[in-house]
């Protein structure tokens, strides 16, 4: 069973897994241990692209907004982004704070640790801003940001 999440950028950025000893259906690109598809046409808050993307899989249940809880993958995809993506844009993440400030989580459930290698050098977590998302300011390193930004 191929499992799909996708990822908004700056728009929509799409990521699927691929089959075991197979690589991607087009139109999508081998990063790290997933497949990636790239829109950017659109521009939308975290809940508005998480939806986005939800609905880009069709009747697939499992469609979501791709997590990187394996350091390896998170370093692909900002090494995928810093190659491809339009200079300097942003991308929305599923990773987000619920209720407490600086507990961060993948959207799978998984905890996201702050501080290096995932988060910019630069990142407070004040507190008041709950998803992240992969900024090209900070070659892709995550920040904090209001969830219903537009990115």
């Amino acid at each position: 069973m191929k499992m799909r999440a996708f990822i908004p950028f700056a728009v929509a950025l799409g990521l699927v897994g691929s089959v075991a000893g197979q690589g991607c259906y087009p139109p999508f690109t081998m990063v790290g241990s997933k497949c990636v598809y790239m829109e950017t046409a659109l521009e939308m808050s975290w809940q508005e692209a998480r939806d986005y993307c939800k609905g880009l899989a069709g009747d697939s249940s499992a469609a979501d907004f791709a997590t990187f809880p394996v350091c390896d993958d998170y370093v692909a995809f900002g090494r995928y982004l810093a190659l491809n993506a339009p200079i300097n844009k942003t991308v929305w993440v599923g990773a987000h704070t619920l209720f407490t400030p600086n507990m961060w989580q993948w959207i799978s459930g998984e905890d996201l640790q702050t501080g290096v290698p995932f988060w910019s050098y630069s990142e407070d977590f004040d507190g008041t801003e709950n998803c992240a998302a992969a900024d090209g300011d900070f070659y892709y390193r995550l920040v904090d940001d209001h969830c219903d930004q537009v990115k």
